[in-house]
């Protein structure tokens, strides 16, 4: 080390001069990040997150680490180029950590701009290539530098339940203003919020493809702020701002005929609040912003709902309304608004974007006058509407969605209706009867060789089957419907894709393609349940499926933002809640408007995944005190035997939901994971206090549940079993009888699965944990009920809320049960972090042969690089080709007839070649 430290010296001084061609070495920093995110603009952290990877420049060399890094932050990407940190030289660190390294420079005033690169050396102590530069971009840092004012349109709030559902046209704001005489822009930054939802115009363009702006948090607690990079074209300009309802300002719907959105969110009119900086080229900055000074009009979106979607009069439109020139002498000023109580934060996930077009794959006439249209795929998505003149004004146009048809090919909508409302008067005061997804556009009449265009805006529908009919009739208005007059537009969260799996059963590979489409489907800035009838954060689903979602796609963020929605809903008490942001449902809480204890434990889950994923230990550090306070809470409402009696049990489960047997595991698992961070963060008394609690609870579970003579527990269900493996509360001498009857209980039921969304992923993963990989993999090749195989037989092109078939009830697009693609990486591809592993640091690759697969092509590309675990049977040998990223090491265990050899190894690409009958 000291020579190392000797080294580390030199190349310091020798930093200035240092070229490419001095350096033997074989890596580079690359995909520099910031927060988990590409040169971010708008970040209002005052030690944001600086991360990168290792590039191998030279795929043959192995064994690649990093033993030092140097970090530079210059204010200018000239004083960057000449190797200067003027912002933060971090100096040479003795460190192989490549992530999450909290900036620790001079402070960042708001908008300010930082360059940044990264020097690092190889494991022999050479300096290699710098890393290309990168930058940020601060947001609004402080509240005393928000100039402007929240603003709204000067309306009464309803009075009634009934007065919303009114005609209620979208406010629509404009201000013009003027650059100062003879400066030419260097950039201009708009930080801009509204609520429920808005889009942001400059000069009659709108300023990004970004949907749905600026989502969903509890607004009481956190008012996320987008930031745009903003072109301004002249010394004169327009703003404009037209906002929508969201979750800001709901429907009175009851929902399951009593839940009312309106009493448990924080609600008021729309309302935006802006800022927009201008720096000009020689360093002086203007300021515009919202007051009262703007002028308010209304726009032709004249209802939008979440659930009920929008009617839209192409009548009411105005053309230029955000441009210069437009005459808004008639329009109103707009006024201060109360703003919601939450801290303006910047909006740390990616935005919802319009990820792909789906056309429509059919057309059929139902009716005389009912078109369905089939999309293809059921999926989370917006609609767009074409219509050919001539066409009359004032006719309307009824879009309706379902992920559903009926036998006689109708469409059927009883699946996605809101909150199940099915029945007059269920939903409140003037609520439909059926609380169907639809859509509603009034035409303005154009002529021959023109097109009426509507897109949805503040809406968004789960479906797969579009139905469309007109008043009057299409025939009788001249409405010409064809395959192109709809299309629609997946909407979610621009989530980067990082996981792939294919094999040779198109079984498996059509599984895989359902998970993807209910996980994105059910990303809205907010990993909810189903994406039509309820849209709700349930942290039960996020348990089941959160380690299949890391290993697809790039959560970091939106899992650190599901943490902050949390911990933004605990209750007085220490529990968390059942969904966040909090609306209100409480099923089997355990006091004080606590969920259910799986429920509660998404918040001590996901700070484990984070860590061994992410490298990510902010969620612990930032939240310690909250998530002991949550596990003290736990255990002063369990009895003083510990067995928690009250819960959900495992989700959609076929066997009897054994409630005391989940509840209590979740006791214990949530209790010996704080202790874990406790460790971490060295809080040594609270790790010998609460594992001996662990200890208890384990000696309690067992006394209680486990049959020691057949080493059943409880009433020995799929979920049973697994539960007590998975959490380790099974004693060790007796692990064997244990899985034995797990076994018992899948042969039982030939092979199929009895359990829940939870017990699915814990049963799988034991399976693989006891070499019993095969069993697995026969559950899930099945193809009748219960059985995935079985939703495919049934047309299914997303992941079902049960495992039986529904016309009427549930939702044929959940994620919940993602937990089966989870297994395809780390069962069958075999890739997964082991149980030592810091940000990926340290990887398992175990993969399995068995059943008809004759290969299997798995990768990921984790915190530290891609990852991959290809295999094939070919010619009587068995072809394994694994690539660990650098600066992590693997674990690889190689199967044969005959069993398994281990290899510890370094980075690189490397190849097995194994005998196989």
């Amino acid at each position: 080390m000291a020579m190392f430290n000797m080294l580390g010296a030199i190349a310091a001084l020798l930093l200035l001069n240092w070229s490419p061609a001095e350096s033997a070495c074989a890596i580079t920093a690359a995909q520099l990040t910031v927060e988990f995110g590409v040169e971010p603009i708008g970040i209002d952290s005052a030690a944001p997150r600086l991360s990168w990877i290792l590039q191998e420049l030279d795929d043959t060399v192995r064994n690649q680490t990093q033993s030092a890094y140097r970090i530079l932050v210059a204010s200018t990407a000239a004083i960057l180029q000449s190797n200067v940190g003027d912002l933060w030289d971090s100096n040479i660190q003795n460190s192989s950590n490549s992530l999450a390294i909290p900036y620790a420079g001079k402070a960042l005033s708001s908008g300010m701009q930082a360059f940044w690169k990264v020097f690092v050396w190889d494991g022999t102590g050479v300096q290699c290539e710098p890393s290309v530069p990168s930058s940020w971009e601060a947001g609004i840092v402080a509240t005393e530098d928000w100039h402007g004012t929240w603003i709204q349109r000067n309306d009464a709030p309803p009075a009634t339940d009934c007065d919303c559902y009114n005609d209620d046209p979208v406010p629509l704001f404009r201000k013009q203003f003027s650059l100062a005489p003879g400066k030419t822009v260097a950039r201009a930054r708009a930080y801009v919020t509204g609520l429920g939802y808005f889009v942001l115009y400059i000069d009659g363009q709108r300023v990004s493809d970004n949907e749905l702006e600026p989502g969903w948090t509890s607004y009481a607690s956190t008012v996320p702020y987008a930031a745009y990079d903003v072109a301004i074209g002249g010394p004169e300009f327009v703003v404009g701002i037209m906002l929508g309802n969201g979750w800001y300002n709901p429907l009175p719907l009851r929902m399951w005929g009593s839940l009312d959105l309106r009493q448990q969110l924080t609600i008021g009119l729309p309302t935006t609040l802006l800022q927009l900086n201008v720096w000009y080229t020689d360093g002086s900055m203007d300021s515009f912003s919202t007051d009262s000074s703007w002028k308010v009009g209304n726009g032709p979106i004249i209802r939008n709902n979440i659930y009920l979607g929008e009617v839209y009069d192409a009548r009411a439109e105005l053309p230029g309304w955000s441009a210069l020139g437009f005459n808004d002498s008639s329009w109103s000023y707009a006024v201060q608004s109360k703003p919601p109580t939450g801290a303006l934060r910047f909006r740390m996930i990616p935005p919802v974007r319009r990820i792909r077009t789906l056309p429509a794959l059919s057309m059929k006439q139902q009716a005389p006058d009912t078109f369905i249209f089939d999309i293809g795929v059921n999926l989370a998505a917006g609609v767009s509407l074409s219509v050919a003149g001539p066409t009359k004004a004032g006719v309307s146009i009824l879009l309706r969605y379902g992920e559903i048809l009926n036998p006689d090919g109708s469409l059927n909508v009883m699946t996605s209706v809101a909150g199940q409302i099915k029945s007059q008067g269920q939903g409140g005061p003037c609520a439909p009867a059926v609380a169907w997804q639809s859509d509603t556009v009034i035409l303005k009449g154009v002529a021959a060789g023109s097109v009426e265009n509507y897109t949805s805006t503040f809406t968004w529908h789960g479906f797969q089957f579009i139905e469309l009919t007109c008043t009057p009739a299409c025939s009788q208005a001249g409405i010409s419907v064809g395959l192109d007059t709809v299309s629609a537009y997946q909407l979610n969260t621009d989530l980067t894709s990082i996981g792939n799996f294919t094999s040779s059963s198109p079984l498996l590979n059509s599984i895989q393609a359902m998970v993807r489409t209910s996980l994105l489907s059910n990303m809205i800035s907010v990993q909810s349940d189903c994406p039509h009838r309820e849209r709700f954060g349930y942290g039960g689903d996020a348990v089941a499926s959160a380690e299949a979602a890391l290993l697809n796609f790039d959560m970091r963020q939106m899992y650190g933002k599901r943490l902050d929605d949390y911990v933004d809903a605990v209750r007085p008490n220490g529990g968390f809640t059942e969904t966040a942001p909090f609306n209100g449902i409480a099923d089997a809480s355990m006091g004080g408007q606590s969920g259910p204890i799986i429920w509660q434990s998404i918040v001590t889950e996901l700070q484990q995944n984070l860590y061994t994923y992410s490298g990510d230990m902010l969620p612990m550090q930032k939240y310690y005190r909250q998530t002991k306070a949550f596990v003290d809470f736990l255990l002063s409402v369990a009895p003083t035997n510990f067995i928690v009696q009250v819960g959900l049990g495992d989700w959609s489960s076929i066997a009897t939901r054994d409630v005391p047997v989940s509840s209590t595991a979740f006791l214990y698992r949530n209790v010996l994971l704080f202790s874990e961070f406790a460790g971490l963060l060295g809080q040594e008394d609270d790790v010998r206090k609460y594992s001996a609690i662990a200890d208890e609870i384990a000696m309690a579970f067992n006394s209680a549940f486990l049959n020691r003579t057949s080493g059943v527990y409880s009433i020995g269900t799929q979920c049973d079993q697994a539960f007590a493996l998975y959490m380790g509360l099974a004693p060790q001498k007796q692990t064997a009888q244990v899985f034995q009857a797990l076994v018992n209980s899948i042969t039982a039921a030939n092979n199929h699965v009895t359990v829940g969304i939870q017990g699915l992923k814990y049963m799988l993963q034991v399976l693989s944990d006891f070499d019993r990989a095969d069993l697995a993999l026969a559950m899930m090749s099945q193809s009748d009920y219960p059985s995935f195989g079985y939703m495919l037989a049934q047309n299914a092109t997303s992941l079902w809320e049960v495992w039986e078939w529904s016309d009427n009830t549930y939702s044929h697009n959940h994620g919940m049960f993602a937990a089966v693609s989870e297994w395809f990486f780390k069962g069958l591809g075999g890739i997964s972090a082991a149980v030592d592993s810091v940000g990926f640091d340290h990887i398992l690759v175990r993969p399995t042969v068995a059943g008809d697969l004759t290969w299997v092509n798995c990768s990921y590309i984790s915190a530290r690089g891609l990852v991959e675990s290809n295999w094939r049977l070919v010619a009587g040998t068995l072809q394994l080709d694994v690539r660990i990223p650098a600066n992590a090491k693997g674990t690889v265990v190689v199967p044969s007839p005959n069993g398994t050899t281990t290899y510890e190894i370094g980075s690189g690409l490397w190849h097995w070649s194994v005998a196989w009958n």
